[in-house]
């Protein structure tokens, strides 16, 4: 039974006419009877009809079922319907039969794995699920239960994954290049050392088998094991040089950073081409003119005259000269200094005050020598280096007498 308060006035889209009033209320299940072939239902109240009716659906099968109801007034005009769905259910207690489960692919109903429980209206289940024979990777476990009705619950799912004991061996891989795998090459799994269980496989790739260019390349590579899983790929850029690699000529180099001129290139030849450089060489920064932070480029040169990709190397040079050492012997001084590797000389310069011009003397050696002259009382050392005659760095020293 159904128990319903309704107001007439308030149905969809219903509008009395002016002077017209209600005269029927019906309802029907369902399907639709035809206008005024419901069940009329008692009313209350005009313009404005109230219904509180309870609503017999003995009559009715279990399950999802729908109620209408409308009105008609006085000039034979009928109202919209109202709609309610609902869902019968049998009265009383309806225990349990039957509880089963399957794996994957439905059998049908009761063509699952019995499964044993207690109770009746509310069960309890502590059986085991046997999946031994679940092959290794994803599945789907789905429980459904019974009733003596012979209704069915909606299933219950849950995604589960098998994993094995011990990892299948690996027994091939297969790479391609920019994800192109028309082109894909699978090969024979090496393990490292020839062990088996070993994660580490040694593979020879030929990209021309997979017909790319040269240049730059995203190369692809996945494993495949003796169960057949692929495992996700492994990405890696390369640059790929399809002709035979020439032999290293020699090396060239550049500097950046705090004044230096990227555009003056140097270069060492090699006294016979070779495969790779793994001899040391001396370089010579003097004329970078200036203490501070530098990065040195270098990158290799092949007998075609292709370079290498760069390497950059930053340091820090100090060209001041280190230890200016000024003794006063008699009549005569000499200024002493440390070597400034990669100079050709110095400059001495003898003032009597850090601004004036004085006189510039070169020399070869660490030290000069000269007589003490009254005025001077201010020297500068300057080294300078082989190709250019620039300033590399200043050590200056008052003298007082």
């Amino acid at each position: 039974m159904f128990r319903i308060l309704i107001l007439i006035m308030l149905l969809s889209g219903f509008i009395l006419l002016q002077g017209a009033s209600v005269n029927r209320v019906e309802y029907f299940f369902d399907t639709d009877p035809g206008l005024g072939n419901g069940t009329a239902l008692a009313f209350t109240g005009n313009p404005e009809a109230s219904v509180n009716a309870a609503i017999p659906a003995a009559t009715l099968c279990d399950g999802l079922h729908f109620l209408h109801i409308r009105a008609r007034d006085t000039d034979g005009k009928w109202s919209l319907m109202a709609n309610k769905s609902f869902f019968k259910t049998a009265s009383g207690s309806m225990p349990i039969t039957r509880l089963e489960y399957f794996f994957d692919s439905d059998p049908g109903y009761g063509n699952g794995i019995n499964l044993p429980f207690t109770g009746s209206n509310q069960i309890l289940c502590t059986g085991t699920i046997e999946g031994s024979h679940l092959s290794h990777w994803l599945h789907i476990l789905t429980v459904r239960a019974r009733n003596t009705e012979g209704y069915w619950s909606q299933n219950c799912s849950r995604m589960l994954m098998v994993i094995p004991t011990v990892n299948p061996a690996l027994t091939s891989v297969t790479y391609y290049f920019d994800g192109d795998t028309s082109q894909a090459i699978t090969v024979p799994a090496t393990p490292c050392g020839g062990d088996n269980t070993s994660t580490c496989m040694d593979l020879d790739i030929d990209p021309a088998a997979c017909h790319i260019l040269g240049g730059l390349h995203l190369l692809c590579v996945q494993a495949t094991d003796a169960e057949g899983f692929i495992s996700l790929k492994a990405n890696k850029l390369i640059y790929y040089t399809p002709q035979s690699l020439s032999p290293l000529s020699g090396l060239q180099w550049y500097f950046t950073g705090n004044g230096a001129d990227p555009e003056q290139v140097f270069s060492h030849n090699l006294g016979s081409p070779m495969a790779e450089i793994t001899q040391d060489i001396a370089l010579s920064v003097s004329h970078l003119q200036q203490d501070g932070e530098y990065q040195m480029h270098v990158y290799e040169v092949n007998s075609h005259g292709q370079k290498s990709f760069e390497q950059l190397v930053p340091f820090r040079a100090n060209f001041t000269p280190q230890n200016v050492v000024l003794q006063i012997n008699g009549s005569t001084l000499s200024l002493q200094w440390d070597e400034i590797p990669g100079s050709a000389y110095y400059k001495v310069k003898v003032a009597n005050d850090p601004a004036a011009t004085g006189n510039i003397v070169n020399v070869t050696d660490t030290q000069y020598t000269a007589p003490i002259n009254a005025k001077a009382k201010f020297f500068q050392v300057t080294a300078v280096e082989a190709t250019r005659d620039g300033v590399s760095s200043k050590a200056s020293k008052e003298v007082g007498k």
